[in-house]
């Protein structure tokens, strides 16, 4: 209904032309009923319109990658639109490898830090609105260190959620490493534990793979779509203590995967995950495959249906991998496997915005 529901019809009922087909040939209380529909639907309209409407004012981000050789010039531009063509703001300095030496920023963008971490080099930038203070429909983020160049495109109208780091973002082009978002001052940021109080499908999953192996290894984590199509991936490096030079990946350079952690427990091997739906609306599509490749110790796997017409399970029993070892859910997000949201889950306000 259009006086309770953001209703795409309520854009359409009362348009011009069907505004005056109603009133011609209408007379006295006919013609003030249609005048009284005409301004309900228009009030509609409005409120439709203050409803799904977000603002984004800044966003604290960061990008993780190969390290490069030291000293080295850093710079962020940040762009209005999908390219590299409407510059609004930037920031420069330099990196000896242990100390970040800034040399000049503006009111839209400054490089905050530079660090070494994991085997990764970690560049941290704020980006402000640049219209008005706030930001528009799409930003380009392009990111210069040396003689290397990788950028990400975002969408920054708040019409959808932002996720937060551990959620991580594309490189333009493919590159080794990722950005993500760390704060933000807007209405539209998620984190990787928030959920909508009631959500459609399978949108996003915390997994473990468990898997006989004793000994320091190369991981990748795969999605695929059905058995082959592969839609997103990580790697890192496990030496049996610390997890070191992680990234995601996939289809298109968009990251749907994340190795957060590993450990070794006598000589299992505990792979710790995130996933991320590839869909158009962040869901899972109707069957996954979930994959684990570990150097010198073979390739585990397991087939599920995740378009959430059956249960999935959080937690024990699990899932038994092809050829050995075991699988089990953390967490996640989706209506097939009852998650609760945290209490301070900003997604009360994303449904109200977007579902």
């Amino acid at each position: 209904m259009c006086l309770t529901d953001v209703n795409p019809l309520c854009y359409t009922l009362y348009s011009p032309q069907k505004m005056r087909q109603r009133l011609i040939g209408r007379k006295g209380s006919e013609m003030r009923r249609s005048l009284v529909y005409v301004f309900v639907a228009a009030a509609v309209l409005l409120v439709s319109s203050v409803a799904l409407a977000g603002d984004l004012f800044s966003l604290d981000m960061k990008y993780a990658g190969p390290e490069v050789a030291y000293p080295v010039e850093i710079t962020i531009e940040v762009h209005k639109g999908k390219e590299p063509a409407n510059l609004k703001g930037t920031s420069t300095g330099d990196f000896d490898g242990t100390t970040f030496t800034p040399s000049s920023s503006d009111a839209i963008c400054e490089i905050t830090d530079v660090t070494v971490d994991g085997g990764l080099l970690c560049v941290f930038f704020t980006a402000n609105g640049y219209r008005d203070g706030e930001f528009e429909a799409d930003s380009y983020f392009d990111l210069f260190i040396g003689e290397d160049n990788v950028a990400t495109q975002m969408h920054t109208s708040c019409s959808k959620p932002i996720f937060m780091s551990p959620h991580p973002y594309e490189t333009i082009p493919f590159a080794v490493g990722n950005f993500y978002v760390l704060g933000m001052d807007g209405t539209c940021g998620a984190t990787a534990g928030d959920c909508p109080p009631n959500p459609y499908k399978l949108q996003w999953i915390y997994g473990k793979f468990s898997v006989p192996c004793d000994a320091p290894a190369n991981l990748t984590v795969n999605l695929y779509k059905d058995t082959s199509d592969l839609k997103g991936y990580s790697i890192g490096y496990f030496d049996g203590t610390d997890l070191t030079g992680v990234f995601g990946g996939g289809e298109h350079g968009a990251a749907r995967a994340l190795i957060d952690n590993a450990e070794m427990v006598d000589d299992i091997m505990n792979v710790y995950f995130y996933g991320y739906g590839w869909k158009g609306n962040g869901e899972f599509d109707k069957n996954t495959r979930f994959e684990l490749v570990v150097g010198g110790c073979g390739t585990f796997n397991f087939d599920l249906h995740t378009s959430c017409s059956q249960e999935i399970f959080i937690g024990e029993p699990g899932y038994d991998l092809v050829p050995e070892g075991h699988f089990e859910f953390v967490n996640g997000c989706g209506a097939c496997i009852g998650y609760v949201p945290v209490e301070d889950s900003t997604w009360g306000t994303i449904k109200s915005l977007y579902r």
